[in-house]
């Protein structure tokens, strides 16, 4: 049987390896931030590139990335700016006293919610 840090015993899924639809229960703790209200999802990312440019080194990197997905240049980077802010935007929580963090320094080390 696999053990985990803080857990001693998981059950294991029919196979014995994995472990499927397990929730920890903890009690619930009162933290000074939430999750970011109406984070930006990619499909709602509005922004024109007018210029840019890279080093050739770069630049053929982004070609062969937009290459291999079908794509121009251009719509790569798009696609690519979307994705990434919409993930940032996803992890992100607010303080009560209006500062913005990433998800992960509203959890310690264990898992569990604490304040920040």
């Amino acid at each position: 049987m696999r053990t985990f840090p803080c857990i001693s015993r998981l059950p294991l899924a029919a196979d014995g390896h994995t472990v499927t639809g397990y929730r920890m229960k903890t009690a619930p703790r009162t933290v000074n931030w939430k999750y970011l209200p109406g984070p930006l999802n990619a499909a709602a990312v509005k922004f024109e590139l007018i210029k840019w440019s890279t080093d050739q080194r770069t630049s053929a990197a982004i070609a062969r990335q937009a290459a291999l997905m079908g794509l121009s240049e251009t719509t790569y980077l798009h696609r690519l700016i979307a994705a990434g802010l919409a993930s940032n935007e996803g992890d992100s929580i607010i303080t009560y006293d209006g500062r913005i963090l990433t998800a992960g320094d509203g959890y310690g080390p264990d898992g569990l919610t604490q304040n920040v």
